[in-house]
């Protein structure tokens, strides 16, 4: 007999790949359908197929969606690194080899950390295109819709992300100065303000810096930019990152009465670490390594 070298006849259909895929991503048909935008009834379909290719059941349904039997997670891993293998690959083909970068930071990251940046990451990424995003999360990182992100988070880190670390996030209280020397108990009785991606940025500041934790905030905004905004409006003090307030720091905007205190979190740059022969991760990931990290005021 004919020893078989992976023909195509070998393989079940792509579609129903892609659709097995999608389910397990998601964890559910209904979010798979979306995204591959078909029905769930083909999503279904196209499973069906698979299963009854491989003569064994791959998805494991209940009330709260779908996940991989144990045979199911090995197909799972092994299509996912397959086809982003083919996404890479199309994508240098579509940009004739040059290739490009998307990276995503939230709006604050990316304009005082990444836009400082750019133009050296732009020189070590010579020939890729680098697409900057606003938005983003580590799905995104999961679904391929962002190649690399910057983010603040604590350790540890999930288990199918590269993570090059760029420094600890530093925190402290920040207010408008004022003639007289801000004492340690007249700047705690003013006014306390926060942000709701923050929630707890006063509670993780005092258990950092060895205070008693201190009541609820007294004003709260939806977004960073907004609160700092009132924190210059001499309206209170907010806790921030040291990276986030630099220029306003420079320029006596906003005064650090307290200095700043290791926080819990990180900043670091994310990437999926089944796609870390990329080219140009691996240029990202080497031109992170050569930065001086985020308590130097420049790049």
């Amino acid at each position: 007999m004919k020893e078989s070298h992976g023909s195509t006849s070998d393989l079940p259909s792509l579609n129903a790949l892609r659709a097995f895929d999608a389910a397990v991503r998601t964890g559910s048909i209904s979010q798979a359908a979306r995204e591959l935008c078909v029905t769930q009834g083909a999503v279904s379909h196209q499973v069906a197929l698979l299963e009854d290719w491989l003569g064994r059941p791959l998805l494991l349904r209940d009330v709260r969606g779908v996940r991989p039997t144990e045979e199911g997670s090995l197909l799972a891993q092994a299509a996912a690194e397959a086809f982003v293998r083919l996404q890479n690959a199309c994508e240098r083909l579509r940009s004739d080899g040059k290739g490009t970068l998307d990276l995503g930071a939230s709006a604050s990251i990316l304009s005082h950390w990444v836009v400082p940046r750019l133009e050296s990451l732009e020189k070590a990424l010579s020939g890729i295109r680098i697409r900057l995003s606003t938005d983003g999360t580590l799905d995104d990182l999961r679904r391929h819709r962002l190649d690399a992100l910057v983010l603040c988070a604590p350790a540890p880190w999930p288990a199918d992300l590269d993570i090059v670390v760029l420094g600890s996030e530093r925190i402290g209280p920040v207010c408008v100065p004022t003639r007289r020397r801000i004492g340690e108990r007249s700047l705690l009785a003013r006014p306390r303000l926060a942000c709701a991606s923050r929630e707890r940025a006063w509670d993780e500041w005092a258990a950092a810096s060895g205070h008693r934790p201190l009541k609820t905030p007294e004003r709260s905004f939806d977004h960073f930019a907004p609160m700092v905004e009132a924190a210059k409006a001499g309206l209170g003090v907010a806790v921030v990152p040291e990276l986030l307030v630099r220029s306003e720091l420079a320029d006596g905007r906003l005064v650090a009465p307290l200095g700043f205190v290791d926080g819990p979190c990180e900043f670091a740059v994310a990437m999926l670490s089944l796609r870390s022969r990329d080219a140009a991760l691996r240029g990202l990931t080497k031109w992170c390594r050569r930065q001086d990290g985020l308590r130097e005021a420049n790049p």
